[in-house]
């Protein structure tokens, strides 16, 4: 059986395509781990920061003036910090809830 020309050249250039596609999903299986990789090493970076945050802000909220009745006349002044304090809280909450996602 005697094949055409035109046939054994598209043949030979599919392997060489196939032969392409295989080395570029080579390639991004390789990127895909690299990135993997450093995402966990940045995510091991930011969870003791958001750690250290979270500490921070509850040794903030643990404050005896917030409960000294002597304070009470800076009621204004102590609402607004209490009021901060929660925003902080939210904001902390929403990157824990990220991060957790990942």
């Amino acid at each position: 059986m005697k094949v055409k020309k035109e046939d054994k050249d598209s043949f030979n250039e599919a392997l060489t395509m196939i032969a392409n596609l295989q080395n570029i999903i080579t390639n991004v299986e390789q990127k895909q781990e690299e990135s993997t990789e450093k995402f966990k090493k940045s995510l091991n970076e930011l969870i003791p920061q958001l750690d250290a945050e979270i500490n921070e802000l509850f040794e903030k909220s643990k404050d005896e003036k917030f409960l000294k009745e002597e304070s009470l006349g800076d009621m204004y002044d102590m609402l607004k910090q209490l009021d901060a304090i929660e925003e902080k809280f939210n904001e902390l909450e929403a990157t824990a809830t990220k991060y957790n996602s990942w």
